[in-house]
């Protein structure tokens, strides 16, 4: 109790701000932090604590090929590459690879006793045969800047031979900038019109010679390469295929944490958070007796 108080008292004495000669004190500026997120932020420490205590007992393991694995299904859930880069706008490294990491836990957790044959991917290639026709591609780079004026003056620089990648890194907005502009290989689809317009137009090698403007803001393009359309085979999609059904047959996330909350022990400190996990019912932390 006495520790508690005087570290209550250390965050009560320590100012954060002074705002017109009143003070914000880190005691009131973290209780406010704890009254805004707490019960949040608690819930997730928790459910991954839980997730990952859950994966050592199963003696899984999660890869960095696991973790590229769950950041492409993420850039799926979005309608194009841009859109995915400018969601990712604002999230550190680290913080995504920790949400990336979890994910691929859940995956693991979720699939670790389904099994995929032959036949069954077979027969669901057969049935959607469709969605593999693989539709033209191009590999480009952009650079994204605020105004069209930035946007000129890159090209300019590019006119006089400056380096792609290096201005990408210098003025880009974009998570691209740190590859140097580069957005992988997509589909016209993949972008927004406007974009996909001014780039399929491009000869390999060449250089958007006008700033192309989207909802993200203004945009040079470089069209790196292009790869025709073509229908997949059967091998080339295995892995796919395998995913998929995996992903059909898999254990909902959702179900897999309200499991793990409900089979856990809890021994609450603080006891306004007790019952955080609502109707879940946790069971209580019990003391061992000396025997």
């Amino acid at each position: 109790m006495a520790e508690e108080v005087k570290t209550e008292a250390n965050a009560d004495s320590e100012i954060v701000v002074v705002v017109n000669g009143e003070p914000i004190t880190a005691f009131k500026f973290y209780a406010e932090l704890e009254e805004q997120a707490g019960h949040q932020v608690l819930q997730n420490m928790i459910i991954e604590s839980l997730i990952m205590q859950e994966v050592q007992k199963q003696k899984l393991s999660i890869t960095e090929a696991d973790i590229v694995e769950q950041l492409e299904r993420l850039r799926k859930q979005f309608p194009n590459e841009q859109s995915f880069q400018y969601a990712l706008m604002g999230i550190s490294q680290v913080e995504l690879y920790s949400q990336l990491r979890v994910q691929a836990a859940l995956w693991k957790l979720g699939t670790r006793n389904i099994t995929v044959t032959d036949e069954e991917m077979k027969k669901f290639y057969d049935e959607n045969k469709e969605e593999y026709l693989e539709p033209e591609e191009v590999r480009a780079a952009h650079i994204l800047v605020k105004t069209e004026d930035e946007a000129k003056e890159i090209i300019g620089k590019l006119n006089d031979g400056g380096d792609f990648a290096q201005l990408a890194k210098e003025h880009g907005l974009d998570g691209t900038k740190d590859r140097g502009g580069d957005l992988g290989f997509f589909t016209r689809e993949d972008m927004v019109p406007e974009f996909s317009e001014a780039a399929f137009a491009l000869e390999e090698g060449a250089y958007t010679k006008e700033p192309v403007k989207s909802q993200f803001g203004f945009h040079v393009i470089r069209l790196d390469e292009r790869k025709a359309a073509k229908q997949s085979s059967f091998d080339e999609v295995k892995p796919q295929l395998r995913q998929e059904i995996l992903g059909e047959k898999a254990i909902p996330s959702q179900k897999l944490i309200e499991e793990l909350v409900a089979k856990s022990k809890f021994d609450w400190k603080w006891d306004r958070y007790s019952n955080l996990f609502g109707g879940l019912s946790p069971q209580p932390q019990t003391e061992k007796t000396a025997e």
